[in-house]
Protein backbone atom coordinates (compact mmCIF):
# COMPACT_ATOMS: atom_id res chain seq x y z
CA UNK A 1 0.00 0.00 0.00
CA UNK A 2 2.89 2.39 0.27
CA UNK A 3 3.49 1.98 -3.02
CA UNK A 4 0.25 3.35 -3.87
CA UNK A 5 0.18 6.21 -1.93
CA UNK A 6 3.49 6.45 -3.27
CA UNK A 7 1.62 6.63 -6.95
CA UNK A 8 -0.75 8.54 -5.93
CA UNK A 9 1.64 11.77 -4.25
CA UNK A 10 3.64 11.72 -8.32
CA UNK A 11 1.02 11.51 -10.10
CA UNK A 12 -0.82 14.49 -8.05
CA UNK A 13 1.95 16.03 -7.84
CA UNK A 14 2.68 15.66 -11.74
CA UNK A 15 -0.85 17.15 -12.57
CA UNK A 16 -0.07 20.10 -9.44
CA UNK A 17 3.27 20.73 -11.13
CA UNK A 18 2.16 21.59 -15.16
CA UNK A 19 -1.44 23.62 -13.85
CA UNK A 20 -0.76 26.46 -11.87
CA UNK A 21 -3.52 27.77 -8.64
CA UNK A 22 -3.97 23.94 -8.61
CA UNK A 23 -2.69 21.89 -5.09
CA UNK A 24 -3.22 19.23 -3.49
CA UNK A 25 -3.99 17.34 0.13
CA UNK A 26 -4.36 13.62 0.55
CA UNK A 27 -7.48 13.42 3.29
CA UNK A 28 -9.29 10.51 5.38
CA UNK A 29 -12.76 10.54 6.39
CA UNK A 30 -12.93 11.19 10.32
CA UNK A 31 -13.81 8.39 12.21
CA UNK A 32 -14.68 9.64 15.24
CA UNK A 33 -17.70 11.34 14.31
CA UNK A 34 -21.40 10.38 15.38
CA UNK A 35 -23.58 9.58 12.53
CA UNK A 36 -25.47 12.58 12.84
CA UNK A 37 -22.93 15.16 13.10
CA UNK A 38 -21.63 17.00 9.40
CA UNK A 39 -18.96 14.08 7.87
CA UNK A 40 -15.38 15.76 7.65
CA UNK A 41 -11.95 14.82 6.39
CA UNK A 42 -8.49 14.68 8.14
CA UNK A 43 -5.27 15.32 6.52
CA UNK A 44 -3.72 12.00 5.83
CA UNK A 45 0.27 13.14 6.48
CA UNK A 46 -1.23 14.71 10.05
CA UNK A 47 -3.01 10.98 10.78
CA UNK A 48 0.79 9.01 9.90
CA UNK A 49 2.43 11.47 12.12
CA UNK A 50 0.07 11.83 15.32
CA UNK A 51 -2.47 11.23 16.82
CA UNK A 52 -5.59 13.42 15.21
CA UNK A 53 -8.09 14.85 17.99
CA UNK A 54 -11.67 15.31 16.43
CA UNK A 55 -13.50 17.36 19.29
CA UNK A 56 -12.64 15.41 22.69
CA UNK A 57 -11.82 11.89 21.30
CA UNK A 58 -8.79 10.79 19.56
CA UNK A 59 -9.35 9.63 15.81
CA UNK A 60 -8.06 5.82 15.77
CA UNK A 61 -5.38 6.14 12.81
CA UNK A 62 -3.87 2.86 13.68
CA UNK A 63 -5.08 1.03 10.10
CA UNK A 64 -4.31 4.09 8.29
CA UNK A 65 -0.40 3.94 9.71
CA UNK A 66 -0.61 0.14 9.13
CA UNK A 67 -1.50 0.60 5.09
CA UNK A 68 0.31 3.77 4.24
CA UNK A 69 2.99 4.28 6.85
CA UNK A 70 6.71 4.61 5.85
CA UNK A 71 8.56 1.92 7.12
CA UNK A 72 8.25 -1.67 6.48
CA UNK A 73 4.28 -3.01 5.75
CA UNK A 74 2.68 -4.16 8.92
CA UNK A 75 1.44 -7.15 9.45
CA UNK A 76 1.29 -9.24 12.50
CA UNK A 77 4.63 -11.33 12.22
CA UNK A 78 6.11 -7.66 12.33
CA UNK A 79 4.19 -5.90 14.79
CA UNK A 80 3.62 -8.80 17.52
CA UNK A 81 7.43 -9.16 18.58
CA UNK A 82 8.10 -5.48 18.55
CA UNK A 83 5.47 -5.02 21.30
CA UNK A 84 5.91 -7.99 23.20
CA UNK A 85 8.99 -6.93 23.84
CA UNK A 86 8.08 -3.64 24.97
CA UNK A 87 5.50 -4.99 26.79
CA UNK A 88 7.13 -7.75 28.72
CA UNK A 89 8.64 -5.79 31.55
CA UNK A 90 5.58 -5.72 33.55
CA UNK A 91 3.65 -7.79 35.39
CA UNK A 92 0.53 -8.64 33.06
CA UNK A 93 -0.89 -11.35 35.13
CA UNK A 94 -3.14 -9.34 37.71
CA UNK A 95 -6.57 -8.73 37.01
CA UNK A 96 -7.30 -5.53 34.85
CA UNK A 97 -8.51 -3.01 36.84
CA UNK A 98 -11.73 -0.47 36.54
CA UNK A 99 -9.53 2.53 36.26
CA UNK A 100 -7.25 0.84 33.13
CA UNK A 101 -10.39 -0.38 31.42
CA UNK A 102 -11.73 3.00 31.72
CA UNK A 103 -8.63 4.72 30.63
CA UNK A 104 -8.56 1.91 27.78
CA UNK A 105 -12.26 3.02 26.67
CA UNK A 106 -11.20 6.50 25.92
CA UNK A 107 -7.96 5.56 24.14
CA UNK A 108 -9.70 2.66 21.89
CA UNK A 109 -11.32 4.35 19.18
CA UNK A 110 -13.89 3.94 15.96
CA UNK A 111 -12.47 -0.02 15.75
CA UNK A 112 -14.36 -0.90 19.18
CA UNK A 113 -17.18 -3.08 18.65
CA UNK A 114 -14.91 -5.25 16.71
CA UNK A 115 -12.50 -5.22 18.89
CA UNK A 116 -15.37 -6.06 21.68
CA UNK A 117 -16.39 -8.89 19.87
CA UNK A 118 -13.01 -10.44 19.40
CA UNK A 119 -13.05 -10.15 23.52
CA UNK A 120 -15.80 -12.85 22.84
CA UNK A 121 -18.98 -10.65 23.44
CA UNK A 122 -21.71 -10.99 21.43
CA UNK A 123 -24.14 -8.40 19.59
CA UNK A 124 -27.07 -9.05 22.14
CA UNK A 125 -24.64 -8.74 25.05
CA UNK A 126 -22.86 -5.43 23.28
CA UNK A 127 -26.70 -4.26 23.15
CA UNK A 128 -27.94 -4.34 26.45
CA UNK A 129 -24.68 -3.01 27.92
CA UNK A 130 -24.59 -0.45 26.12
CA UNK A 131 -28.40 0.64 25.96
CA UNK A 132 -28.27 3.34 28.48
CA UNK A 133 -24.86 4.92 27.87
CA UNK A 134 -25.07 8.30 26.26
CA UNK A 135 -21.36 8.84 25.26
CA UNK A 136 -19.12 6.23 22.93
CA UNK A 137 -16.69 6.38 25.95
CA UNK A 138 -19.18 4.94 28.33
CA UNK A 139 -20.36 2.53 25.84
CA UNK A 140 -16.98 0.81 25.59
CA UNK A 141 -16.68 1.17 28.99
CA UNK A 142 -19.90 -0.81 29.83
CA UNK A 143 -18.74 -3.58 26.99
CA UNK A 144 -15.18 -3.96 28.86
CA UNK A 145 -16.86 -4.23 32.32
CA UNK A 146 -18.97 -7.11 31.19
CA UNK A 147 -16.13 -8.35 29.37
CA UNK A 148 -14.42 -8.51 32.98
CA UNK A 149 -17.44 -9.92 34.68
CA UNK A 150 -17.84 -12.43 32.12
CA UNK A 151 -14.32 -13.60 32.25
CA UNK A 152 -13.79 -13.23 35.78
CA UNK A 153 -10.35 -14.57 36.93
CA UNK A 154 -9.10 -14.35 33.54
CA UNK A 155 -9.75 -10.88 32.80
CA UNK A 156 -5.84 -10.08 33.01
CA UNK A 157 -3.73 -7.59 31.56
CA UNK A 158 -2.11 -9.87 29.50
CA UNK A 159 -5.36 -11.23 27.94
CA UNK A 160 -6.67 -7.68 26.84
CA UNK A 161 -3.18 -7.07 25.28
CA UNK A 162 -2.91 -10.46 23.33
CA UNK A 163 -6.27 -9.45 22.22
CA UNK A 164 -4.94 -5.91 21.07
CA UNK A 165 -2.32 -7.15 19.30
CA UNK A 166 -4.35 -10.00 17.46
CA UNK A 167 -6.60 -7.31 16.73
CA UNK A 168 -3.94 -5.16 15.05
CA UNK A 169 -4.59 -2.38 18.23
CA UNK A 170 -2.23 0.62 17.99
CA UNK A 171 0.59 0.19 21.04
CA UNK A 172 -0.47 4.08 21.97
CA UNK A 173 -3.80 2.64 22.89
CA UNK A 174 -2.95 0.27 25.10
CA UNK A 175 0.84 1.03 25.96
CA UNK A 176 0.16 2.69 29.80
CA UNK A 177 -1.53 -0.95 30.85
CA UNK A 178 2.77 -2.04 30.99
CA UNK A 179 3.72 0.68 33.49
Amino acid sequence: MKMVLDYLRYQLKTVCVTTEGIGYKLRVLCSECEPTEQPHLHGLEDCLKKKVRCGKMAMNTSRLKRLFSAESPASPENIQPMQSMQLRKSNLDRLVSELELNTFSGNIGADWKSFVRSLGLKNREIFYATADERTERDRIFSCLLKWRDKEAHNATVKALVDKCINHQIDLDVYAFLAE
